[in-house]
């Protein structure tokens, strides 16, 4: 319900109340609601476009990043050239040569 809705509503239901004589606590609960500025700048209106208007960017920015991630989307700048591929360096690792020691050479 927007401001204006209940605004109208106060007003009617305090007017029907109030009947032929209204009084003076009537009265001047109608001023403060005629009284009473909405906020500038605000509106329902505007707060939903905005709130619609991100979620959708948000949206298509993870829409965007999980068709890159699992269908492999993603374009290759066209500068590039194809990637070359170099065989990787193979080490070579000698073992150590074991000494041979007696039951008696370690400590009990």
């Amino acid at each position: 319900m927007a401001w204006k809705e209940l605004k109208d509503a106060l007003l009617a239901y305090v007017d029907e109340k109030s009947g032929e004589e209204p009084t003076d606590r009537d009265i001047e609960i109608l001023g403060l609601l005629e009284d009473y500025a909405e906020p500038e700048g605000i509106s329902e209106e505007e707060v939903s476009a905005k709130i619609n208007e991100a979620v959708l960017a948000n949206d298509a920015e993870w829409r965007k990043k999980f068709k890159d991630r699992f269908y492999g989307r993603d374009e290759e700048p066209a500068d590039k050239g194809p990637e070359e591929v170099t065989e990787p360096e193979v080490v070579e690792n000698e073992p150590e040569e074991e000494e041979l020691k007696s039951v008696l050479d370690y400590e009990w």
